[in-house]
């Protein structure tokens, strides 16, 4: 990521509201300046809506479950997961941890994100990236306008900002696949295959079956769990 340059409103202060409007005009330093100064704000508000931070932190872990629900079924994934659970060693509270683990000779093997296991694999970690067979499981990012905002159309330039072209090929720097079909940005060592391996997601169900079937996984497997 390029310096971030500070974006000065006309009386010398820095302003969300001036930052949001370079963003909507299609300034990526300011686009990425308001990410930078409200990424602890949103970090707080998730932990406040999701209970606590390992959930707040990471979904990775209820991808990969709700991919092998929805593969399976959930009796045999479950009956996976109980067989999957004998050879863990600890269920970590980050989607890269697992990578880096596996990468210093810590761990025989990680379960992760594809990108941090590419970048490690790029810096010379001696490890092989392996898409299962049956598909893998994917969650993805969104954009949206929160109910009752005092800045509604700023809001809405940034929202149609964020599914344009330039949207994707700023998001490309940090994922391989975006929304943009003609943006391709895919780093060394990326799974070729990997778009292809994608599990068809059902979002509602996930949505729908979320607490319950978290609080199955945590009183399986919650014994394996790093300490929070």
């Amino acid at each position: 990521m390029q310096p971030l340059r500070p974006a000065i409103a006309a009386d010398g202060s820095n302003t969300t509201d001036v930052l949001v409007e370079m963003a909507a005009n299609g300034q990526r330093h300011a686009f990425e300046q308001l990410v930078e100064t409200r990424l602890e704000r949103t970090f707080r508000t998730a932990c406040a809506i999701l209970g606590n931070e390992a959930d707040a932190r990471d979904a990775t872990q209820e991808a990969f479950i709700a991919a092998w629900i929805q593969l399976m079924g959930e009796k045999a994934a479950w009956e996976f997961m109980d067989k999957l659970h004998d050879n863990i060693a600890v269920y970590t509270h980050s989607g890269s941890a697992p990578c880096v683990q596996a990468a210093k000779g810590e761990r025989m093997a990680g379960i992760g994100f594809d990108m941090r296991g590419a970048r490690e694999k790029t810096q010379g970690a001696p490890i092989d990236i392996v898409l299962p067979k049956e598909g893998a499981g994917w969650d993805l990012e969104a954009t949206g306008i929160v109910k009752g905002t005092k800045h509604l159309d700023l809001a809405k330039k940034v929202a149609d900002w964020g599914a344009s072209k330039g949207a994707s090929e700023l998001y490309s720097k940090y994922y391989a696949l975006v929304a943009e079909p003609s943006v391709k940005n895919i780093p060394p060592n990326y799974p070729p295959n990997a778009e292809q391996a994608m599990v068809k997601n059902d979002f509602n169900w996930m949505a729908e079956n979320r607490d319950r079937i978290l609080a199955e996984w945590s009183k399986r497997y919650e014994s394996k769990a790093a300490p929070k």
